[in-house]
């Protein structure tokens, strides 16, 4: 098909040159060829990587600025022919007059071609697209394949799935490794093909149960890759403890596999400590930070998150620090530039 419309191309511009009286060959020919680069630009790099980057902006000014091209090139090759065969019947201005109109023809003819393309572009990638987010996925024994948006499959163990965040069209999945893949799929069609140990917390994150560290009642941590580095996040917040009474449901598998889990390869051993405690007011990582305070009345936050060697974010232990003041647990003072806490 692309040859058959590269040579119908040819033949047009061949035989209906309103450039100039007589054609010839050897500059039509290279006019098509200019034509075609602006339409296959647009159609294989254009559109996927710029369009659908939503950079609607950059697409139009890139846009005009190629058929702007191809018809300033086009009229520059075949300049020397309009003069030779109509020069003589314009004047200066009235000739540089004419000119101009021929560059507007030419400009407004690939610009047709180019809409007319990009239009079927555009058909073409929304029909491709429907056709990978349907085949996105396929699950087999704890195996998931993805299809990728440069089109090669990648395929995961699902137990190495820690879990999936949405960026407007696209899906990241983070992996047990450190490695995290671009796919197509939304969260939904994920979520129905890995089944229910995939839970949706929040309106662009779902996360696999068997990778939870820990949760209470508004924000769950998982640990990101091999190197025990952990990641906080946080549940729907319009409706948080429905997600907090399904984890709840969870707890004794959870627990079960964090009592596995030796002081050689848990950073973190209190985590083990899941469930929420509502007499205690505080979990696994609140009774750390807070024998840390006892060990160092007046601790800053800064010291702390050096303490516990980055494994936890200093956003995630300012927020359980606020948690713990207002339990009434600490209470702190500012001495310097950091604030420090202590035990009531």
């Amino acid at each position: 098909m692309h040859v058959i419309f590269c040579i119908l191309l040819m033949y047009w511009f061949n035989n209906n040159s309103f450039i100039r009286p007589i054609a010839n060959y050897y500059k039509e020919s290279l006019s098509v060829i200019i034509l075609l680069f602006i339409i296959y630009a647009n159609i294989y790099f254009l559109l996927p990587k710029i369009f659908y980057r939503n950079r609607y902006y950059i697409y139009l000014l890139l846009s005009f600025f190629l058929v702007c091209l191809s018809g300033g090139t086009e009229m520059w090759m075949v300049e020397s022919d309009i003069k030779q065969c109509v020069g003589h019947a314009f004047t200066g201005r009235d000739y540089r007059s004419f000119i101009l109109n021929v560059l507007f023809m030419i400009i407004l003819r690939n610009g047709s071609i180019y809409l007319f393309f990009s239009v079927l572009g555009l058909y073409y990638y929304n029909k491709k697209k429907t056709l990978q987010e349907k085949k996105a996925i396929t699950t087999e024994e704890g195996i998931a394949s993805f299809l990728r948006c440069n089109g090669k499959n990648i395929v995961l163990k699902t137990s190495k799935i820690v879990y999936f965040i949405q960026q407007r069209n696209d899906t990241i999945i983070h992996t047990t490794d450190g490695k995290c893949y671009l796919i197509y799929s939304s969260l939904k069609d994920i979520q129905e093909q890995l089944g229910e140990n995939f839970l949706k917390i929040s309106r662009n994150t779902l996360v696999n149960c068997d990778n939870i560290i820990n949760f209470t009642h508004d924000h769950l941590l998982v640990k990101e890759s091999k190197h025990s580095k952990l990641v906080s996040l946080d549940y729907f917040k319009n409706n948080p403890s429905s997600i907090y009474a399904i984890l709840q449901k969870t707890t004794p598998l959870l627990e079960q596999k964090n009592n596995t889990i030796t002081p050689k390869n848990n950073v973190i051993g209190g985590l083990s400590d899941a469930k929420y405690d509502e007499k205690t007011k505080y979990d696994g990582l609140h009774k750390l930070i807070l024998e840390e305070i006892q060990k160092n009345p007046n601790i800053s936050a800064q010291e702390l998150v050096r303490i516990f060697k980055g494994n936890i974010s200093l956003r995630t232990l300012e927020r359980r620090l606020q948690e713990l003041k207002s339990f009434g647990l600490i209470k702190s003072h500012r001495g310097g530039k950091e604030r420090g806490y202590y035990i009531v």
